[in-house]
C-alpha cells in the first residue's frame, strides 16, 4: 500500500490573487494503473505573523532539545502581541476516480 501513496505527488504553484486559484490537472499514470485512485488537494498559503502560531515558543539547544519555553499570555508577556510565520492549509475532501474496465 505504501508504494502506492504520493506525498506530494504535484505541486501547481498559484500568484498570489484574492479571487484564488484554480488548477486543472492530468494523471499520465492512470490509465496503465487500471484501478480506482483517488486524490487530495492540499492548499498552502504564504507565511504570515499570526497569533500564537509558535505555540509555547520553545528555546532550543544545540541539540534541538526544547530548553526554554515561554507562553503567550503568561506573566510579564502582557505587552507581546505573540506574533509568529504561519503557514495556513487546507485540504479537500478525498476525489474518488472509478476505473472503468471495459466489458
Amino acid at each position: 500500500m505504501a508504494a502506492l501513496i504520493e506525498d506530494p505527488w504535484r505541486s501547481f504553484p498559484c500568484e498570489p490573487d484574492p479571487a484564488g486559484c484554480s488548477v486543472t490537472f492530468e494523471d499520465p499514470d492512470y490509465a496503465g494503473g487500471a484501478r480506482d485512485t483517488l486524490y487530495y488537494v492540499r492548499a498552502i498559503e504564504e507565511p504570515a505573523p499570526a497569533v500564537n502560531a509558535a505555540g509555547l515558543r520553545c528555546e532550543y539547544d544545540e541539540k534541538g532539545e526544547c530548553v526554554k519555553v515561554n507562553p503567550c499570555g503568561a506573566p510579564g508577556t502582557e505587552d507581546d502581541d505573540c506574533l509568529a510565520e504561519h503557514e495556513p492549509r487546507a485540504w479537500s475532501s478525498p476525489i474518488f476516480v472509478d476505473y472503468a474496465q471495459a466489458r
